[in-house]
């Protein structure tokens, strides 16, 4: 166990490995997708924030009702695939060079991602 812990620490005083508190300017836009009932859901939360004040566009969408790693019922769930078609629509803007929804109105709350 303690060998495993050794393999994924991060190193101390490295930023890199704590985006919530280095500095993300320069990345480019990315998706952040979670459900409402996530553990992480603070966290992927702080991070859309984050990014969006260090000047990257980063797209914050909190599924009503999904909990993490819910992308991995798409064959199941309406909304999971749902949550894929958004990814593949975001990376399109991206790579087709149509700028993705500005940060400021790319976030959306549960009530606004419907559920199956």
């Amino acid at each position: 166990m303690r060998r495993g812990i050794d393999w994924y620490a991060c190193p101390p005083g490295i930023d890199a490995h704590r985006p919530l508190q280095a500095s993300l300017a320069g990345l480019p836009p990315f998706p952040v997708q979670v459900g409402d009932e996530e553990i992480m859901l603070a966290d992927a939360t702080r991070l859309a924030a984050h990014a969006r004040a260090c000047g990257v566009n980063a797209r914050l969408e909190v599924h009503r009702r999904r909990w993490h790693v819910f992308h991995l019922q798409a064959f199941y769930l309406r909304t999971a695939a749902t949550a894929i078609a958004m990814l593949g629509s975001f990376a399109r803007e991206c790579v087709d060079g149509a700028a993705p929804a500005p940060a400021a109105a790319a976030a959306t709350s549960p009530a606004e991602v419907p559920a199956p």
